[in-house]
């Protein structure tokens, strides 16, 4: 590792994937993760208290949305240069005030900034975590471990989220779901300052203030298009001017990035076939698991009649497989090593993606059951390892912003899903928008198969330092080709 991150201090002793500092790195994925999903039973609760319409229901949602994919490239960077502990601690706490306020807002307008500011924190907490991840636990092997409990919270947050925050709007009202997240994000913050290794001194590099600033207006347009989409339907013009100005000026960052010093994001990792494909396999997997379920939350409910809770009992063997496999079966295959968890994984997922295709009516339920526990089963498989991925090749000084990119990749996805496919439940027939949508998740998941496959042939790369290391023991150890 370089100086930039090199890790000091007691903890620094290999700590194990249930240690007090990887707890910390869990809590906060969990807390993070239970945010979106145990708020949405709570949003009819929320709007007929505050007076929100349809539309202010869904800013609810987007207001955390929004500025947690607008600003993950920015917090990378920042990561990398100002220390991954110091930006998880301060992303952690800004959480616990997000909602405190939340939990305290006497109207929908301080509601909606005060979710903004939970995503601005979840935007600076998700690429310090696989950044952390990298300083923290030196070996392969070591990072795996860690990444599948990192799952197994993050997979707990997603089960629980619905009936926990169910639950507590029931008992005590919406304001208690946010309420319950404080302490955590507070505990989190607390073990991440007190039990994470101490950071040495981040290396001097200056802030790409006008690629920070195009980033984030990038991306902003390009999800807040996707947002819209899936509203005002793909012929919209304010939809299409934000989709293409979001392009635009992504289109222009890189142009900027390949001239700048010290670029908003390093073009070198896309060199790596390991990181290209991981990004690729981030977006796919966004789409194919978040897409499908929303895809399939909307058809069940308009299409067949289902009751939300009846539609949630349906989708729940995804849920219950994902908890199950991250616990129990991955533990047993992880010393098969990455390559293996991606190609198993994978195809599973995929198996299911084609047996949705069998889902046409209330009585092809089982096949559904079959799809959803096949896909939940199949991505905790290959989505660790895929997190790993990300960053093996990055650096130490760069583990920020290839974390980045890649949440990016997978907010990107989400959003993507969200918007495409809900497009395609206005179908004139609903069957068909059911199995287009499939095969597009399908079909771009085998893409990713086939690329991880190629990509994780190949020996990973060592890093900058090592990199150098070896070139000068190889210079030492062989002899000179022209003799003098």
């Amino acid at each position: 590792m370089t100086a930039a991150t090199r890790c000091t201090g007691p903890a620094a002793g290999r700590p194990g994937p249930w240690s007090a500092a990887a707890l910390s790195l869990h809590l906060a994925m969990f807390v993070v993760l239970l945010d979106g999903s145990a708020l949405n039973l709570a949003l009819p609760r929320i709007a007929d208290d505050l007076g929100a319409s349809t539309a202010g229901m869904e800013w609810v949602a987007n207001a955390y949305l929004l500025p947690l994919a607008s600003l993950l490239l920015l917090a990378g960077g920042l990561a990398d240069r100002l220390g991954a502990k110091h930006v998880l601690v301060a992303g952690l706490l800004a959480f616990a005030a997000g909602s405190a306020l939340c939990a305290s807002s006497p109207s929908l307008t301080v509601l909606l900034a005060a979710r903004a500011l939970q995503g601005i924190a979840g935007a600076a907490v998700l690429p310090a975590l696989l950044s952390l991840v990298v300083h923290v636990f030196a070996s392969g092997q070591d990072r795996s471990r860690a990444l599948n409990v990192m799952s197994v919270f993050g997979s707990g947050a997603l089960l629980a989220g619905p009936f926990l925050g169910a639950a507590l709007t029931q008992a005590l009202g919406w304001r208690a779901v946010f309420w319950a997240m404080a302490p955590v994000a507070l505990g989190a913050a607390a073990l991440a300052a007190t039990r994470l290794p101490r950071p040495a001194p981040a290396a001097r590099r200056r802030l790409d203030v006008p690629g920070q600033l195009a980033g984030t207006l990038a991306l902003a347009l390009t999800v807040g298009g996707l947002v819209e989409l899936s509203d005002r339907g793909v012929t919209s013009p304010l939809v299409l001017a934000m989709l293409a100005t979001g392009a635009s000026v992504g289109a222009g960052l890189l142009v900027w990035d390949r001239r700048a010093d010290e670029p908003l994001i390093p073009l070198e990792l896309f060199d790596r076939p390991a990181f290209r494909a991981a990004v690729l396999g981030g977006y796919a997997f966004a789409l194919n698991v978040f897409g499908l379920q929303f895809l399939f939350a909307i058809h069940l409910q308009q299409r067949w009649g289902y009751s939300p809770m009846e539609a949630g009992l349906a989708l729940l063997p995804f849920s219950v497989t994902t908890v199950v496999t991250t616990t129990v079966v991955n533990p047993l295959l992880l010393h098969r090593g990455l390559r293996f968890m991606l190609l198993t994984g994978m195809p599973i997922a995929l198996a299911g993606t084609a047996v949705a295709l069998a889902v046409t009516s209330p009585g092809s339920w089982v096949f559904l059951t079959v799809a959803g526990s096949l896909i939940g089963a199949g991505s905790s498989i290959y989505s660790p390892s895929l997190n790993q991925l990300a960053v093996r090749d990055a650096g130490s000084d760069r583990a920020g912003a290839a974390s980045a990119v890649y949440f990016t990749a997978r907010q990107v996805g989400m959003a993507s899903g969200v918007a495409v496919l809900g497009a395609l439940t206005a179908l004139e027939s609903p069957l068909a928008g059911l199995r287009i949508g499939i095969l597009i998740t399908g079909l771009l998941l085998g893409v990713a198969l086939l690329q991880l496959a190629r990509a994780t042939t190949a020996p990973p790369a060592p890093e900058p330092g090592q990199q150098e290391e070896q070139q000068a023991v190889r210079g030492r150890a062989e002899p000179s080709p022209h003799p003098s």
